[in-house]
């Protein structure tokens, strides 16, 4: 586009290697390096319903934001980089009709949209992106982490004409130590193949809906949860002090966690708040399993109050 400036949000996590840390929301990673990151980001609210400071339409204001954003930042902006739904910040799931509303301000004003779904792709909300659950097509959507469950491979996608652009005739300009990975390769095409053949996307849509019900219905009589969100099968459960001040509760999450671990079951505690359980099980985890890593889940949130 020729524009430098990147619109990211609040909440949002990229990554850590200076191009990706530089539109990564959380201080405590930016801070050490701030002097070497691009100061061409602006940063509008994410639509973060359970905690949006007016009480009023999250999705639209959030939009009405950036907005004003990209019309008066100083630099002018090129790209928006976006989690369709934030991961490491808590499962946080936009509002319906966001994530158009932000593809619409893009196209509006001649802006690339970028869908970060290393955390969200390859089925873990329950289509085979996040981006799917609205419809939206991105101009560039990147990918990794359960393309090869682990293995180093990851990958940018994006439209033809755009990707015209990585075209160089001498020397690539950019490259990197794992790139086209043999084991990698190998891994992610095994995987792919895994995820069509024994439907495990499906399977996802289903386990999730399964759990989500579950814990909503527990979180209904638990006065140490304030929510439960996701989709497929990436959950949070978000610890508070109690339902009406919505105070979080990262000790308790701390807790939580360890006392999981020690009965078997990993959760990651997450948020930008610390207090938030993550739950994202592997896609072929048995029903089994998953209904004993929740009814721990359950029974040491009992103890706590």
């Amino acid at each position: 586009t020729g524009k430098l400036g990147v619109l990211a949000f609040t909440g949002g996590y990229h990554g850590l290697t200076f191009g990706a840390l530089a539109p990564t929301s959380r201080a405590a990673f930016r801070d050490p390096f701030v002097g070497h990151l691009s100061p061409n980001i602006v940063r509008a609210p994410y639509p973060y319903a359970y905690r949006w400071p007016t009480g009023g339409d999250c999705a639209a204001e959030s939009l009405a934001r950036a907005a004003e954003l990209l019309d008066a930042s100083p630099v002018p902006v090129g790209a928006v980089v976006v989690e369709p739904i934030q991961g490491r910040e808590g499962e946080i799931v936009p509002p319906d009709g966001w994530l158009r509303g932000l593809r619409q301000l893009c196209d509006e004003r001649g802006i690339l949209l970028i869908a970060d779904e290393i955390f969200s792709g390859w089925g873990r909300t329950g289509t085979l992106w996040a981006v799917d659950h609205e419809n939206v097509t991105p101009d560039l959507i990147c990918v990794g982490k359960g393309m090869t469950g682990g293995l180093p491979l990851a990958a940018c996608i994006g439209r033809a004409a755009l990707m015209e652009h990585w075209r160089v005739s001498g020397e690539p300009l950019h490259t990197a130590t794992f790139m086209g990975h043999p084991l990698g390769c190998a891994g992610a095409l095994a995987a792919i193949s895994e995820l069509h053949e024994r439907n495990l996307i499906a399977r996802c849509a289903w386990l999730g809906a399964r759990t989500l019900a579950r814990l909503q219905t527990f979180a209904s009589t638990c006065p140490l949860i304030g929510e439960v969100r996701g989709r497929g099968l990436m959950i949070g459960v978000e610890l508070v002090q109690d339902k009406l001040s919505k105070t979080p509760a990262p000790d308790l999450a701390y807790r939580v966690t360890l006392a999981a671990q020690q009965r078997g079951v990993l959760l990651l505690g997450g948020g930008m708040h610390g207090n938030v359980l993550s739950i994202t099980p592997p896609f072929v985890i048995t029903t089994e399993q998953l209904d004993y890593a929740l009814s721990v889940i359950e029974q040491i949130l009992a103890t706590e109050h």
